[in-house]
């Protein structure tokens, strides 16, 4: 932002209105990933039989449970949130029928539900046809695999705020295990789902993130603060974003000022400053100067266009700006002084 903070009153409103963009290169995400390995289908949730001609699946359910770590906003900025459940190997599902001179299909589907615990509510399905779907018929009685689908997410910029924050994610998986008979079969049989041990799951999460901007006086190292001792002819002054291809630009988000403000002008254009680059403030001293200190406070922050605003920070510069009267001004005090002895002395009675 450009700001110029007057001798009058100058709203913030106009004060952001006058933002002076800097070009920048692109930065460079980081990423964090928090993972769990949960049991979807345990022991006793591992075969279902359907052996009604109608349109309904028999299921056997299972809802578990699972810790994801949220991202954590002191890291930097959230830009991004992907996610990824995989089946472990080691178990199979298989479909059969039975085995009669009866026409008719049978189907069986293994289903998730994926909830992420966060508010909003955020969740991704695997689909009907799910993370595995077998179809037996009077040729084919029995079909088994061991290939499950991945269910991958990425959240919409909408949905990235419920991932930021302090503690875990109360995530939780529905998984459904399915037989269903076709619904227009005739005579007896049945089709069975059955998986050959417990269904385990690796889920993952993964924040893409740009760490924190970092405002400085000194492009050596952070300094917060900066006195400054002006004439009549001014003055300026540089910001220096710190930090590397992994940080987020820098912004100028607000100036106040206390003492005597009225003495000075203070403009910084500084908007998107990448790290690495620097903006050069000005200052003008408006008349002549009086000795006056104004004291202004610099707000400095996270690129607001960029990331989850739940996850920007800011902090506060100072400058500490001094008027200090030129010699000039001092012999003309002094001849006023002078002056003003003199006709005291002539105006004194004898």
């Amino acid at each position: 932002m450009n700001f110029q903070h007057l001798c009058t009153s100058v709203s913030i409103a106009s004060l952001l209105a006058m933002g002076l963009a800097a070009g920048a290169s692109a930065q460079t995400a980081l990423t964090q990933t928090t993972t769990a390995s949960p049991t979807l289908l345990g022991t006793g949730s591992l075969t279902v039989t359907d052996n009604a001609a109608n349109a309904n699946p028999v299921t056997v359910q299972q809802i578990t449970s699972a810790s994801l770590a949220r991202f954590d906003p002191s890291l930097g900025v959230l830009t991004g949130v992907s996610g990824t459940l995989n089946v472990v190997p080691g178990t199979n599902l298989a479909v059969s029928r039975t085995v009669n001179t009866n026409q008719f299909n049978g189907t069986g589907t293994l289903r998730a539900l994926w909830n992420f615990g966060t508010t909003p509510a955020t969740s991704i399905y695997s689909g009907d046809n799910g993370l595995a779907q077998l179809v037996v018929n009077r040729n084919v009685p029995s079909l088994s695999t061991s290939t499950f689908s991945q269910m991958a997410y990425t959240a919409p910029a909408a949905d990235r705020a419920g991932f930021v924050g302090v503690g875990n994610l109360s995530t939780s998986i529905t998984t459904s295990l399915l037989a269903l008979k076709d619904p227009t079969a005739n005579g007896t049989g049945s089709v069975t789902s059955t998986l050959s041990a417990p269904l385990n799951a690796a889920l993952s999460l993964q924040y893409s993130y740009l760490t924190h901007a970092r405002g400085s006086f000194s492009n050596a190292a952070a300094i917060d603060s900066l006195s400054m001792t002006l004439g009549t002819g001014g003055g300026s002054f540089n910001v220096f974003a710190l930090g590397n291809a992994n940080t987020t630009r820098l912004d100028l988000l607000n100036v106040t000022c206390t003492g005597a403000c009225g003495q000075f002008s203070l403009t910084l254009p500084l908007a998107d400053l990448a790290a690495g680059s620097q903006a050069t403030g000005q200052v003008t001293v408006i008349g002549q100067p009086a000795g006056g200190t104004a004291v202004y406070q610099l707000t400095l922050g996270d690129d607001t266009s960029v990331g989850v605003a739940s996850s920007l920070q800011s902090r506060q510069m100072t400058v500490s700006i001094t008027a200090v009267p030129e010699p000039a001004t001092y012999a003309m005090w002094l001849a006023g002084l002078l002056a003003m002895g003199h006709i005291v002395r002539r105006r004194r009675p004898d």
